[in-house]
């Protein structure tokens, strides 16, 4: 088991250095990469809520843990804080912070072949069959289209490869960390800022923030990005 949480904390590591290496690239956010944030957020609305569609996905949360929210809400506020003012941040409610564990169906893809009550069984049987585990975060990564995220340290291999076995009609494109998405930046927000993005992002890089406790999965059916609009339909804790 060590060696196997070694293994999972490096390929995490190597991923989110990989994505801040990215990111120092810019001096600045750039448009044409802020457009992959943009399209799911309605910006004529008041407070540019996020548009409407389907999502089949499965997570833990909603909510995560008070402390680990106020720890993770404390440092947004810090990253918002660099930011000048009149500038567009998204940032998902502390009550509505998950961590996606696998995402059955994206916007545009197709349903599942079979029902969802079927969906579901097979999701709750995953979950009686999984171990209880627990995810790390430690440091912050922004992406290149303003994606602010906190990034998650832990063995989620096995649990992501069940459902993958379990649930194979699902979306090809799937996370392969423990990170949870906090907010997201719409805006350029100036070099001198950007800068200094950088610079905290690199202070904070190994800041413990807490641990989630992954002991209950939920099957969760989403209208809204980031869970302005869901509906739980199973939970389940792993181990039965």
């Amino acid at each position: 088991m060590p060696t196997e949480q070694t293994g999972a904390a490096q390929l995490a590591h190597e991923i989110y250095d990989e994505i801040n290496r990215r990111t120092s690239q810019y001096a600045d956010f750039d448009v044409s990469q802020l457009e992959e944030s943009r399209q799911y957020f309605d910006l004529s609305a008041p407070g540019f809520r996020t548009r409407r569609f389907d999502v089949l996905t499965t997570l833990v949360g909603l909510p995560i843990p008070q402390e680990l929210q106020d720890a993770l809400t404390c440092q947004l506020d810090a990253i918002v804080d660099l930011l000048p003012k009149g500038i567009r941040v998204y940032r998902v409610r502390p009550e509505r912070l998950h961590w996606e564990s696998h995402i059955i169906r994206r916007p545009g893809e197709p349903e599942p072949p079979v029902p969802l009550d079927e969906v579901a069984v097979r999701f709750a049987a995953v979950a009686t069959e999984a171990a209880a585990f627990s995810i790390e975060y430690r440091g912050f990564f922004i992406s290149p289209d303003g994606t602010i995220a906190f990034q998650g340290y832990g063995p989620t291999a096995e649990l992501r490869t069940a459902l993958v076995r379990a649930l194979p009609f699902s979306s090809s494109r799937q996370n392969q960390t423990g990170h949870i998405s906090v907010a997201r930046i719409l805006d350029p927000v100036g070099d001198a800022e950007f800068r200094n993005l950088l610079a905290l992002r690199a202070t904070c890089d190994t800041e413990h923030f807490g641990e989630l406790p992954v002991r209950q999965i939920k099957l969760v059916s989403e209208r809204r990005w980031y869970m302005e609009e869901y509906e739980i339909v199973r939970e389940a804790l792993l181990g039965g």
